[in-house]
């Protein structure tokens, strides 16, 4: 139950970044006549990592917490499920901040 259940929130992990690639923000972005288009597909992805952030508290609280931070929402705990799981509790407009990758990679040895 414990894998099946992250390999769920990894599923919606993977759909988020599905959506970046079906909706291309980084072209989006060149248009300015496409600025309402942007703004919608980022906020979806933003909102399904925010998502992310709170399911995964149980299995990886510092990753949870790092999420959560660098979106500027809640941390985990510190409201009822059913209002967290709501969608677009994110203030729109809200700045996301950046920080040290959440899972750097590992280099592998050259021996």
């Amino acid at each position: 139950l414990f894998s099946e259940a992250l390999a769920a929130v990894f599923a919606l992990v993977e759909e988020a970044n599905r959506h970046f690639q079906r909706t291309q923000p980084w072209q989006l972005a060149k248009d300015p006549a496409k600025r309402p288009e942007l703004e919608g597909a980022l906020y979806a992805g933003v909102e399904a990592l925010r998502l992310v952030g709170h399911l995964l508290a149980p299995y990886m609280p510092g990753v949870s917490v790092r999420i959560l931070e660098q979106l500027g929402a809640a941390a985990p705990g510190g409201a009822a499920w059913s209002d967290v799981a709501r969608w677009g509790v994110l203030a729109a407009g809200a700045t996301v901040r950046t920080g040290a990758p959440l899972f750097p990679r590992l280099e592998r040895s050259a021996t």
